[in-house]
């Protein structure tokens, strides 16, 4: 009678065993954190306060995309709930607001998480943990190289934006003087080492200037590089201290050739520099223009922050913060209805060419496990008649990229 017995208990365990691998089969990422059978959750660390207050709206427009596409049933079923936490723009805090999502939350994914320093002090903790780190906002190379197993950059870095400035410079002012202002950081040492390798001899940079500076400071670096005969201006600097920079130069009648990243490429940089100081200037961007509005994927884009954000005004930012949403969105999608986060991130390394058949706010987006770098073109924008206006050419920055 013993054997028997030993043998139904030994049946049941199988039998309960058997019924706890049926349902994870069946339910397959319910045993996923941030993942339900109904729900995906996604968070993120943003400026919402201080002041990089502005800078919000991207990951504002980023949770109004997640709410337009929960209009339309969400993916593979499952709403996205997408939970932002305020770092004010600040490291230390931005490092606690992550680790709260992580394991108070418990979230699925971050999704571009915002800016250079906060982010780089919570990058090293995703990866540890095995989080998926979805499009970092920023144009640091730190989130491309080394290749990262958890992080997927978005916008291009600071080194491609340089090369791309040079690329331009090279082709139409070839033999001219050239500067660089940039702001100590990496933005500003990236993009000179970037516009110096894209120049490949063609401009002779005859200074590099590298501070914060006062505009006291600035009127003195504008008439030395006045005296020196500069033709051509590289500004790898926030819009701000670009603006101050190009309005004493045109009260001192200096007017330069004004080479800029996509992050001072906004109206707010024609305001305050003022518009004749400002006419002609070349930018860069991989996103259409707010304010062209034949362009279709605008007009949606105005539609859905009219119903799920009246409270934020169309602009780059708003932009910026849907395209990465789209992209998140194509991610979950390819990762299936029971989505893991190592299939997320092999499901981000599958996008070959991806713009939602021309719907999508970027170009096009190509990754691998060996480039978690997804643009490879950058487009040119000008000042003409006191407005930003999308210029006719792409440059590729393949050759920028790590190991490029």
């Amino acid at each position: 009678m013993k054997r028997p017995a030993r043998l139904i208990r030994h049946a049941a365990c199988y039998l309960v065993l058997g019924a706890l691998v049926a349902m994870r089969g069946g339910l397959g990422s319910a045993a996923e954190p941030g993942v339900t059978a109904d729900e995906i959750l996604l968070g993120t660390h943003a400026p919402l306060s201080g002041p990089a207050a502005r800078y919000g709206a991207v990951a504002q427009a980023a949770g109004a995309y997640f709410d337009h596409i929960n209009d339309q049933g969400g993916v593979h079923g499952r709403r996205i709930r997408f939970v932002i936490r305020d770092d004010g723009f600040r490291p230390d805090e931005a490092e606690r607001v992550v680790r709260q999502l992580v394991t108070r939350d418990r979230v699925f994914a971050i999704v571009g998480g915002f800016g250079d320093a906060p982010h780089s002090r919570v990058a090293d903790y995703l990866n540890y943990e095995e989080i998926p780190d979805l499009f970092p906002t920023g144009g640091s190379s730190l989130w491309s190289s080394p290749l990262r197993r958890w992080t997927i950059a978005f916008q291009p870095t600071y080194r491609q934006e340089g090369w791309a400035l040079a690329a331009i410079a090279a082709r139409d002012h070839a033999g001219s003087r050239a500067a660089v202002f940039a702001m100590a950081g990496e933005m500003g040492h990236e993009g000179a080492e970037g516009f110096r390798a894209g120049l490949k001899g063609k401009l002779r940079i005859v200074q590099e200037i590298f501070q914060d500076s006062t505009d006291g400071k600035i009127a003195e670096i504008v008439e030395g590089l006045r005296n020196g005969g500069v033709r051509i201006m590289a500004l790898f600097t926030p819009p701000g201290a670009a603006a101050r920079f190009m309005a004493i130069a045109g009260r001192k009648g200096w007017r330069p050739v004004y080479f800029v990243t996509t992050l001072a490429s906004v109206p707010e940089l024609i305001r305050r520099a003022g518009r004749r100081a400002f006419e002609e200037a070349i930018g860069l961007t991989f996103l259409p223009l707010p304010e062209d509005e034949k362009d279709p994927r605008v007009g949606r884009h105005r539609e859905i922050l009219a119903r799920h954000a009246p409270d934020i005004s169309l602009s780059r930012l708003t932009l910026y913060g849907q395209a990465l949403a789209e992209l998140t969105v194509e991610v979950l999608r390819r990762a299936g209805p029971r989505p893991t986060r190592d299939g997320v991130i092999k499901a981000a390394e599958s996008l070959k060419g991806w713009n939602d058949q021309g719907r999508a706010l970027v170009r096009a987006v190509t990754l691998s496990a060996k480039n978690h770098l997804p643009l490879n073109a950058l487009r040119t924008v000008l000042v003409r008649g006191g407005r930003w206006r999308p210029g006719k050419t792409w440059v590729d920055i393949s050759p920028a990229a790590p190991g490029g």
